[in-house]
């Protein structure tokens, strides 16, 4: 038996939509077999009432007589429901057309229900629920220079919440939280804030890194709220801040409140991450800690690994570093111990490098050395060509997607793959994969396995 389901929008005066029904289904035509498209019915929902974001019960219509009979009754708990079965938008009356409030479908989340739950937003106000005396913000000549938002609702009885905003014209500095509020009990609130500096000094309760003075090209701030660490000497409390020394952006260091000291990020003359130390507690901040990363002719990464035995005199020696163009053969296993090395292009069968125009469906190879290197290294154990590795090969297809997935966990005594294919049999509409049940002894071998099919 065939059945017509049907639901409708209305736009607003700017061409968005206002209101939004819940969808209802017409008796089917049992004179007709075949599949009919269904005609516009002006029965549907013939009038509607904007000032009170409801279907009038005196007028009715399809849809509100389709929840008032009892169908849909999974959708029906309050005997108001047939009359708010849509979701309901307005705007400012503005050019902007910014939204005004939302309600959902059903009565106790439409505009008539005596506990209101529907959300409304304030564009003008920076009074409401005391945003402006809680945040020190005085309001008054701000206007042409900030944007501020207030949205409340009502969550449960004698509940409302609370979401503000206040960010520059550009977005990039501002303060927000999101509070709550009891008939009984004052706003409670968690606050967040960011801001975006230029050509600015650090805070005064910041200590610079060592070679570090004068303005910085770029300060950023994030007031994290509610956030779980305590307060550490120097540091910012719960504020996180990043920092960039020239403007080019090649030396960045930050603070957490979660750390002491700071951490430090260098980039090469193409913008790509050459050193970088995320671990600024430790007894030397010049020389330990350091990590690297080396890069293809194509600038994909090639090379993760430790910096060892290396003792610049200052951080800014690192930054220049950073620049030299051949930073890579500088790298050696007397100064760095690799973690990760990736191989680009391999042929699954001979082993070697493809030229990268011919890199369609071949393999990418990515290996990990098991042997762990001490927290401050001075020698690079396990990275022998006879000390086990573990490897995760890739295979993609044509179109970029992974078809295989071959997983290598080598010991001294065997190696072992596990195998997992994904295919696209439907003409990539659907997914199947292929998964191992066994160890193998090659890679990329897929037949006897299980397989998932995702629909």
């Amino acid at each position: 038996m065939l059945v017509d389901v049907a639901d409708a929008r209305l736009q607003d005066g700017w061409g968005e939509t206002a209101v939004e029904t819940l969808s209802m289904y017409y008796s089917a035509n049992g004179s007709r077999s075949d599949v009919q498209m269904l005609a516009f019915r002006p029965s549907f929902l013939p009038v509607f009432d904007w000032a009170n974001g409801m279907i009038p019960a005196t007028v009715g219509g399809d849809l509100y007589s389709f929840y008032a009979s009892g169908a849909g009754a999974s959708r029906v708990q309050f005997e108001e429901d047939p009359a708010y079965a849509l979701r309901f938008k307005t705007r400012y009356q503005e050019p902007a057309g910014r939204p005004e409030l939302t309600a959902d479908a059903g009565y106790a989340l439409g505009l008539g229900a005596s506990q209101t739950r529907v959300v409304t937003r304030d564009y003008q106000n920076w009074q409401d629920a005391g945003i402006g005396t809680a945040s020190g913000i005085d309001a008054s000549a701000l206007e042409n220079l900030f944007r501020t938002t207030s949205s409340y609702g009502g969550f449960g009885p004698s509940l409302t919440r609370y979401e503000q905003d206040i960010s520059d014209v550009r977005g990039s500095t501002g303060l927000s939280r999101k509070a709550w509020q009891t008939a009984s009990d004052a706003v409670s609130d968690v606050w967040s804030g960011r801001s975006l500096a230029y050509n600015s000094t650090l805070p005064a309760n910041l200590t610079p890194p060592p070679g570090v003075s004068g303005a910085m090209s770029r300060i950023s701030q994030r007031l994290l709220g509610n956030y779980f660490a305590g307060v550490i000497e120097g540091q910012g409390g719960f504020i996180r801040t990043e920092a960039a020394v020239d403007v080019l952006g090649q030396w960045d260091f930050s603070y957490d409140p979660n750390l002491s000291g700071s951490s430090h990020v260098f980039r090469d003359d193409a913008s790509r991450v050459r050193f970088f130390r995320s671990a600024p507690d430790l007894a030397n901040s010049v020389s330990q800690g350091f990590r690297y990363i080396k890069y293809d002719q194509w600038s994909r990464p090639s090379e993760f690994g430790v910096l060892l035995n290396v003792a610049k005199s200052s951080l800014a020696d690192y930054g220049e570093w950073a620049r030299e163009a051949d930073l890579d053969q500088q790298l050696t296993i007397a100064n760095s111990c690799p973690v990760f090395t990736f191989s680009y292009d391999v042929d699954p069968v001979t082993g070697g490098l493809s030229a990268y125009d011919e890199r369609r469906g071949v393999i990418v190879e990515r290996s990990y050395y098991t042997t762990a290197l001490a927290d401050q290294p001075t020698d690079c154990p396990g990275r022998g060509e006879d000390d086990p590795i573990n490897e995760s090969l890739y295979h993609y297809d044509d179109l970029g997607r992974t078809q295989l997935v071959s997983e290598h966990r080598q010991s001294v005594s065997a190696d072992v793959y596990r195998t997992t294919q994904r295919s696209w049999p439907s003409g990539g509409l659907v997914s199947q994969i292929t998964f191992p049940d066994q160890d193998q002894s090659e890679a990329f071998i897929i037949s006897g396995q299980g397989s998932m099919t995702g629909w």
